[in-house]
């Protein structure tokens, strides 16, 4: 199995170098299994807010930090029954001055192993990261969501039928999948995206239950012309997946994105944030003279976010509560000795 996956790896990573587009990416490796790009722009604000939220994502370290090499924390060590990534890799889906699509193939292995898909959309003119919600007012965006729904269930459909005809695959096994399949589409949150020059695309693969991922070999992209949906898009939308004007000056407001703060005034540190469902949160936030992850679990009650800090071992540290206008985060820090410091945040 891994010599399999990691030939699928180098595959996927054989295109990340040698891109000659609007950003220069390079390519960082350990061994044949892990890969990671770093991006280098003409802004460095641009830069900043693109590696660092790539990086406390995806290795829990800020490169430069490191003791041997930046997939240290993240990395299996073979010892462990609790899960390391067994392999990383990426692909560059399009690098133009109105997107960077970065894409994420990796899996993790402890008691049991897992496989999975990440995307990332960048604006390469200011460095923030988009979200589909940010194209579409709240009704077109319903109405995006109503249209494609659809389309992707009609496509995964066309291959379980033929699947359905083979001797190969049982009728039980195919009606598992089909059971929870095109509902979890119809509720999918289209985190799994990335758009070109034409297209908007959507990945099914993360919907998938674990075993189902080495059961069945679809094909889980779905492309929709963006032509099809223009009449929807709000100013920003057009902007970013049609003309590419005035593309700086628009601000992604969907979390996560970088945040630049200080505790008590003086500790320095980048935070990320984000919904995970319903009223519940992630995060994570790394000192800038430490460069490593510290997680966070949340809420959001009354106008204000609270954040439990924990350790590598997973005991609860410190409490983190503020709340947000607008870009800014204001609240305090406290551990559990009772100490209590202002915290102070704002959007790179």
């Amino acid at each position: 199995m891994k010599r399999y996956l990691t030939i699928i790896l180098i595959i996927v990573c054989a295109n990340a170098i040698g891109q000659n587009d609007y950003l220069k990416i390079e390519k960082v490796s350990k061994g044949e299994d892990f890969s990671f790009p770093v991006i280098h722009a003409d802004v460095e604000l641009v830069q900043e807010k693109i590696n660092i939220l790539l990086q406390l994502s995806e290795l829990d370290l800020i490169k430069g930090k490191e003791e041997k090499n930046i997939f240290e924390i993240v990395r299996s060590d073979d010892v462990s029954i609790h899960a390391g990534k067994v392999y990383m890799g990426f692909h560059i889906l399009n690098n133009t001055r109105k997107n960077l699509a970065i894409k994420f193939v990796q899996g993790s292995c402890g008691m049991t192993c897992a496989n999975w898909v990440c995307y990332y959309n960048f604006n390469p003119q200011n460095g923030d990261r988009y979200a589909l919600q940010d194209f579409f007012t709240d009704s077109n965006f319903t109405a995006f969501k109503n249209y494609i729904t659809p389309i992707r269930q009609q496509k995964i459909k066309k291959q379980i039928d033929e699947l359905k005809k083979t001797e190969e695959t049982g009728f039980e096994e195919i009606k598992y999948l089909e059971e929870y399949l095109y509902g979890y589409i119809e509720e999918d949150d289209l985190n799994d995206f990335y758009f070109t020059s034409d297209s908007l695309f959507f990945d099914n693969y993360n919907l998938l239950y674990k075993n189902d991922k080495y059961l069945y070999d679809f094909n889980h992209l779905t492309g929709i012309p963006i032509k099809d949906i223009q009449y929807l898009l709000n100013d920003f939308g057009k902007s970013a997946l049609l003309t590419g004007e005035n593309l700086k000056n628009f601000q992604s407001m969907a979390e996560p994105q970088l945040y630049e703060g200080t505790i008590g005034n003086k500790s320095e540190f980048y935070l990320l944030f984000r919904n995970e469902y319903e009223n519940n949160f992630d995060g994570i936030y790394a000192y800038k003279k430490y460069g490593k992850a510290i997680d966070l679990e949340g809420k959001f009650k009354d106008s204000q976010y609270s954040f439990i800090e924990y350790n590598d071992n997973y005991e609860e540290i410190a409490d983190i509560t503020f709340e947000k206008d607008k870009t800014t985060l204001t609240g305090y820090w406290q551990n559990r000795k009772g100490n209590k410091l202002t915290f102070t945040a704002k959007r790179k």
